[in-house]
């Protein structure tokens, strides 16, 4: 899911709180990327279908491309 206008406004102001810098590179320009479903876990690491999934933010490092997986309820998205 596409992020609308005000959806970006607050993942930056999210982003300008909580975020420091990319893990991978260093970089600091991140871009937000699509609210996507991540995936259950069920006994012994096997994917489970239907479970319970997180809905989470992709924020797409601008530098290097890296892409960081941030919970995305706690920042205020659906």
């Amino acid at each position: 899911m596409a992020l609308n206008h005000v959806q970006d406004a607050k993942v930056q102001a999210w982003l300008q709180k909580h975020f420091t810098s990319c893990r991978n590179c260093g970089g600091n320009q991140m871009a937000g990327g699509d609210i996507i479903a991540g995936s259950s876990i069920g006994p012994g690491g096997s994917v489970q279908i239907g479970g319970a999934t997180t809905p989470m933010l992709q924020v797409i490092c601008t530098k290097c491309a890296y892409v960081h997986l941030f919970a995305a309820v706690p920042m205020g998205l659906p």
